[in-house]
């Protein structure tokens, strides 16, 4: 139940960061930086992504380690950022020069890799009671707070 929760609500921030780009994309600088990073040769723009990578992932352990001595707001910035930055941010960054990124052989390789194994693990969770009934309680919630707010 609480790995269902925690998806749920990872799929919900996802949507809401997705909606927060395509917002962003509309901007000049942004949209100047997209149009510069759509022009690097593959490699480059391999470069890009796992450097946003190398940046992303530390800042979640330096959050983990900030929570365990006690910065409870430090390392929810710190886990945040590194979310954004990590995870969000490369994956943005791909979905931008796909094309171009899946000319690359291994990239293509891990790329394919890991959507089957996220597929097969959304597949998984789908299939599982707590699941369900998790996605139905949130579905709910979702409604009632719409409902309530609207008063």
């Amino acid at each position: 139940m609480l790995a269902a929760l925690i998806v749920s609500l990872e799929s919900w921030l996802w949507d809401h960061f997705m909606a927060l780009a395509r917002w962003a994309e509309r901007a000049p600088p942004v949209r100047w930086t997209i149009d510069g990073y759509r022009r690097l040769p593959p490699l480059a723009m391999a470069f890009v992504v796992c450097l946003a990578l190398a940046i992303g992932e530390p800042l979640k352990l330096i959050g983990l380690w900030l929570a365990s001595t006690g910065h409870p707001v430090q390392a929810g910035i710190a886990i945040g950022s590194g979310y954004v930055l990590g995870t969000a941010l490369p994956a943005w960054l791909v979905a931008q020069g796909r094309e171009r990124l899946m000319t690359l052989a291994w990239f293509a390789w891990g790329y394919t890799r890991l959507h089957g194994l996220v597929r097969a693990a959304h597949d998984y969770l789908a299939r599982q009671p707590a699941w369900v009934a998790t996605r139905i309680w949130v579905g709910r919630m979702v409604r009632r707070l719409r409902l309530w707010s609207r008063r």
